[in-house]
């Protein structure tokens, strides 16, 4: 297995942004409290945020993008890359939409990227190898998702959560060096995500087989991580991405990992299953307590549909994240 190392650039800035409407009650309305009470305590959150009829998933990237040129010229951004797992269309590709109604500058690259839960620590990787580039020292990396469109089955609607991330990664003059590596199951490709149609017949909705995906992610996930060697006394604190409680007290338990070096709250119990940008959101919900002006040495690790896992390092002295609501 390849481990690559890289040089750790600047996370300047990120942006967080949920839709503004929140929902969950309404979906139980049948119920009497106590029933709803319970099935709260079970999935272990109070609500979930759907996108409404008129967003999609380049209207989220652009709030989130939009948040972070109140500080920054966009005349000086080299790149944007785009990732999402609910492009508008097949066709422009959803890096373009958001290219012209930000107007960003004709010069501007643009990468764009449909991928799943494992793609923004993926992209992560790519904006910092761009970035030793002499001629690229700004880019935005965008990850958002409107999934809930394409959701058919009642439970999984229940727990997903539109939402999207954007960072602004500049370059550092001391970048500080980290690792990114991945394992893809690709045998499982077409079994555990049930293929969307596209040009090539499929099906209308989006599907995961929750079972291959539990069994498969919490396999092979340990064997993965342990072949990276990391010397874990330098990881002070892990992330871990989980579609829910269930998921990541399993992972927990088989990664080993102590309780002091995990987050103090999930992001899960406050919002839903977040997908890709899960992560992020609890790395905003807990950094009051974990940066204090020094290196943080971090362990980001993700599962993705197909399937994909991976695992990313970073040294973060703190997090300048901001959530909104659209």
């Amino acid at each position: 297995m390849s481990v690559m190392i890289f040089n750790q650039h600047n996370i300047k800035m990120v942006s967080l942004v949920l839709p503004e409407k929140k929902i969950f009650k309404e979906e139980f309305n049948y119920l009497n409290e106590t029933k709803i009470t319970k099935i709260k305590e079970n999935l272990g959150f109070d609500c979930h945020y759907i996108a409404d009829s008129k967003t999609y998933s380049s209207d989220l990237a652009i709030k989130a993008i939009s948040k972070i040129l109140e500080n920054f010229d966009k005349s000086h951004l080299d790149m944007l890359i785009s990732i999402t797992p609910s492009p508008d269309f097949l066709a422009p590709q959803t890096a373009n939409i958001i290219h012209k109604k930000l107007q960003l500058s004709d010069h501007t690259i643009l990468l764009d990227k449909t991928g799943f839960c494992s793609s923004v620590l993926q992209g992560l990787f790519f904006a910092f190898v761009f970035l030793d580039n002499p001629n690229i020292n700004n880019i935005i990396l965008t990850y958002s998702q409107t999934v809930s469109k394409k959701i058919q089955d009642d439970n999984f609607y229940r727990n997903i959560s539109d939402n999207a991330c954007a960072f602004l990664i500049q370059k550092s003059n001391s970048p500080s060096k980290n690792i990114y590596a991945e394992l893809n199951l690709t045998s499982f490709t077409e079994k555990e995500t049930i293929p969307i149609e596209a040009y090539k017949q499929g099906a209308s909705y989006f599907y995961v087989n929750n079972g291959i995906f539990f069994e498969e992610s919490q396999v092979n996930y340990p064997l993965f991580y342990k072949k990276l060697m990391l010397k874990t006394k330098e990881i002070e604190y892990y992330f871990l991405h989980s579609p829910n409680q269930f998921f990541y007290k399993k992972m927990v338990e088989n990664l080993s990992i102590p309780c002091n070096k995990l987050p103090k709250k999930m992001a899960y119990n406050f919002f839903g299953s977040l997908g890709a940008n899960t992560i992020f959101f609890d790395l905003h919900i807990n950094k009051e307590y974990i940066f204090d002006g020094s290196d943080k040495k971090l362990f980001l690790g993700s599962q993705g549909g197909g399937i994909t896992l991976n695992a990313l390092t970073l040294n973060l002295s703190n997090f300048n994240s901001t959530l909104i609501y659209l």
